[in-house]
């Protein structure tokens, strides 16, 4: 089948709400990994969809770290079979050590290599990225900073559910995981700035 729309953004980008939102002008498909076998693994994902179709693909960009926080306890939650304890606390030092030696740290700032480029053919660091949107023929990339402004230049609202919840149950990284994820070609990219 062949879709409207194809959100492809790796996991705790906003993805599910821009599926919601699309659906408004036609069918979406949301994936979060088509080639990267790894990252697919990592989550227990059998299947990649190499064959997926779509007349326009949207990737989300988000802060690495905020991204891999929220996506850290979605994965500690439902996949990690040796986490300390079930119930855990953003303060708590084993969760901390956790995150830092169990989680894949990579999975944003790699991801427009493994994922974007072998699907679409598009080099997104070839553009300098212009908030709310960069286009690239069929790919739409976007932050999630910036996707209400973009649901508001096509004369829309975006969907509000979970938006505002990325930033529940910090974990306070050490500046050694901030300087390093804060200097990599994606954050200075999209961000502009680096630590």
């Amino acid at each position: 089948m062949e879709y409207k729309f194809l959100v492809h953004s790796p996991r705790k980008t906003g993805s599910t709400s821009m599926d919601n939102f699309l659906k408004r002008y036609g069918s979406v498909l949301r994936v979060h990994y088509l080639h990267w076998k790894d990252a697919a693994s990592f989550y227990g994902q059998r299947d990649l969809w190499e064959d997926a179709s779509a007349e326009y693909g949207i990737t989300i960009i988000r802060d690495p770290i905020k991204r891999n926080i929220s996506d850290f306890w979605e994965f500690y939650k439902k996949y990690a079979v040796d986490r300390p304890h079930p119930t855990p606390k953003p303060d708590d030092v084993t969760v901390l050590q956790y995150f830092l030696s169990a989680y894949k740290h990579d999975l944003a700032i790699n991801f427009p290599e493994l994922e974007i480029e072998p699907r679409w053919g598009v080099d997104i660091y070839s553009k300098e990225y212009t908030p709310p949107y960069t286009m690239f023929d069929n790919l739409i990339v976007t932050r999630l900073e910036d996707i209400e402004e973009f649901a508001a230049s096509v004369g829309d609202t975006f969907p509000s559910q979970g938006v505002g919840n990325y930033d529940k149950d910090a974990i306070e990284v050490p500046e050694s995981y901030k300087y390093k994820l804060y200097n990599t070609k994606y954050y200075k990219h999209f961000y502009h700035t680096a630590v």
